[in-house]
């Protein structure tokens, strides 16, 4: 989140413990949109957590549906956008249609980046992220850190793989250029989804 670009506002859809907050600098504002409010009341419960207390920027949580929430804010509004809600193994598959996309799109700044966390045990969503990039004209790399040492699992380290998106090579600034970022994969032969239809089917993986 920083850089000789930093992003001053930023959306999180997910908000799980709020680590996200952490990364978060003066200056900057985090707004969270979380469905569910027992999931807000643990991530501000000091006894669990306190990366949400603990921000050194301005950090504000929205309770309600990520998609709906965020379509009431203004447009052009946000620098960055993250979609972290894909853990779990019933995944929000109205997050990742066609036109959740040119939602998001509308949301962002014209240089603006959409980050999506795509860890999953049981779907490979990469090649549906790739999918949708294509079908809109979109710039994409991807990242999967799923080589953990000894090291990394003591501090509590999970795998993880991500994706970015941009309108333009250049609104990525040195990340293309970084050996653990890659293009996406070809989507020539990947359906979109859209709000009508939605499919699992072809995206499971297999450990």
């Amino acid at each position: 989140f920083s850089g000789d670009s930093e992003k001053k506002r930023i959306a999180a859809i997910g908000l799980g413990a709020g680590s996200v907050a952490s990364y978060i600098g003066p200056g900057q504002s985090l707004t969270f949109y979380e469905i569910d409010p027992a999931v807000e009341q643990i991530a501000r419960d000091p006894r669990y957590f306190t990366f949400l207390n603990d921000c050194r920027g301005e950090v504000d949580v929205v309770i309600g549906d990520g998609r709906l929430t965020l379509a009431e804010e203004p447009d052009h509004s946000f620098g960055l956008i993250l979609l972290d809600a894909f853990s779990s193994d019933a995944i929000p598959t109205h997050l990742l249609t066609r036109e959740a996309l040119r939602l998001y799109l509308t949301k962002l700044e014209d240089d603006g980046i959409l980050a999506f966390h795509i860890s999953n045990r049981y779907l490979n969503l990469e090649p549906l992220i790739a999918g949708l990039a294509a079908d809109a004209g979109l710039i994409g790399f991807t990242k999967t850190d799923t080589k953990l040492t000894e090291a990394d699992k003591a501090d509590g380290k999970t795998p993880a793989i991500y994706a970015v998106l941009a309108r333009r090579m250049e609104h990525l600034e040195s990340l293309p250029d970084h050996p653990d970022w890659q293009p996406l994969s070809d989507a020539s032969d990947v359906p979109v989804w859209t709000d009508q239809y939605t499919s699992i089917l072809g995206f499971f993986t297999f450990h």
